[in-house]
């Protein structure tokens, strides 16, 4: 099976977060959106696709230029919304 691999970009601290899988884009959208809809400063956060892995044959593949799926600040909740 063939993952895309994703980080999480703090553009205040410029760094990239631990890599992280998902199936999709979709799959890893919510897991971000969860994650931002807990962070006090989710308006620094960016969803980046860096590349893919395939667990049969092993292979980390990167891709040319990293692509930004989501960001942080257009995930601002409503008040009643926030995740505690």
């Amino acid at each position: 099976m063939k993952y895309k691999i994703y980080t999480i970009y703090d553009q205040i601290a410029e760094e990239h977060s631990p890599i992280h899988d998902a199936v999709n884009d979709a799959v890893a959208m919510r897991n971000f959106t969860h994650h931002c809809l807990k962070h006090p400063n989710r308006d620094d956060l960016l969803l980046i696709s860096i590349g893919s892995f395939d667990t049969k044959l092993g292979e980390l593949s990167a891709i040319d230029k990293p692509i930004v799926i989501l960001k942080g600040n257009d995930l601002l909740p409503k008040p009643q919304e926030e995740v505690k």
